[in-house]
C-alpha cells in the first residue's frame, strides 16, 4: 500500500512540475521548422549527437517546430540515416 501511495505522489508531482516547462508555440514564430527541416535534422542526427556532447548550442531537435509534420520528417530522416529496414531484406 505504501509503495502505491509513493508512486501516486511521485506521478502527481511529476505531472505538476512538467507544467512548468518552457513551451514553444509554432504560431509565435514566422517560420517554424516543418516537414523538410525535420527530414534534414533526421539525416544529420549522428552529427548532432556528437555535437551536442561537446557544445551547448547544438540540439537534437529543432525548436520551434510544427509538431506532427516535423516529427514525421524527423522519423523518416532518422530511419534513412540509421539504415532503417535494410537488415530485413536479407
Amino acid at each position: 500500500m505504501r509503495y502505491r501511495l509513493r508512486f501516486f505522489i511521485c506521478c502527481i508531482a511529476l505531472a505538476t512540475l512538467s507544467g512548468c516547462a518552457h513551451q514553444y508555440y509554432a504560431e509565435d514564430f514566422s517560420s517554424p521548422y516543418g516537414f523538410f527541416s525535420g527530414l534534414w535534422h533526421g539525416f544529420i542526427f549522428l552529427f548532432s549527437l556528437v555535437g551536442c556532447i561537446f557544445f551547448d548550442s547544438v540540439h537534437l531537435i529543432g525548436k520551434p517546430n510544427t509538431g506532427f509534420g516535423y516529427g514525421i520528417g524527423y522519423a523518416f530522416g532518422l530511419m534513412t540515416a540509421l539504415g532503417g529496414g535494410s537488415g530485413a531484406a536479407r
